[in-house]
């Protein structure tokens, strides 16, 4: 395992943060499919050592339904949680007063 400093531990969280806004602001934009997500709905996008899975809710507005290392068995992690994963966008969606895609 690889120690990392509180500084590399700071950018990598900004670089994180960064990221998810990034895809807030652009994912009507973010074009290819990934086999990883495609069974589920949701959208990916890899930053550094991580997917971030995502729910866009409006225009700049996103769910992050999960971050996950590259490394882990993403399709297992997600086939297992997709009732949790389900559940718990329901309630944000009911939280926002919103309609998770006409359900």
């Amino acid at each position: 395992m690889v120690k990392q400093t509180l500084g590399e531990d700071k950018q990598y969280l900004n670089a994180l943060h960064e990221g998810a806004e990034h895809i807030a602001k652009n994912h009507l934009s973010l074009t290819g499919s990934n086999d990883i997500a495609d069974t589920t709905g949701l959208g990916v996008y890899a930053i550094k050592a991580h997917y971030i899975f995502y729910l866009p809710i409006s225009n700049e507005q996103i769910i992050i339904v999960a971050l996950i290392r590259q490394i882990r068995d993403i399709p297992t992690i997600l086939k297992t949680n997709q009732h949790h994963i389900r559940r718990e966008v329901k309630a944000i969606f009911k939280l926002l007063n919103a309609d998770p895609a006409g359900e």
